[in-house]
């Protein structure tokens, strides 16, 4: 039997957290949309939110209009 090298058992684990994180942001993802949360990214280093009916706006159209947007946050059931 081989023993694995250092570099495949490192791109092994590398893989397995990769899917771990991977799992661990769509149910976040998922569990924003269903309380009505809007989710944040980073894209290019630019702020956005991903409201729950899609949409998605830079941080400066979500912050004049923060409120409206959050109407439904708080309301979903844990």
């Amino acid at each position: 039997m081989r023993q694995k090298t250092n570099k495949n058992k490192n791109t092994d684990e590398y893989a397995e957290i990769s899917a771990i994180c991977s799992r661990a942001v769509s149910e976040a993802i998922a569990e924003n949309q269903r309380l009505g949360i809007p989710n944040v990214f980073s894209i290019n280093g630019t702020i956005v939110y991903q409201l729950p009916n899609g949409d998605v706006l830079m941080k400066k159209d979500f912050d004049k209009n923060r409120k409206q947007y959050m109407k439904g946050a708080g309301n979903g059931k844990r």
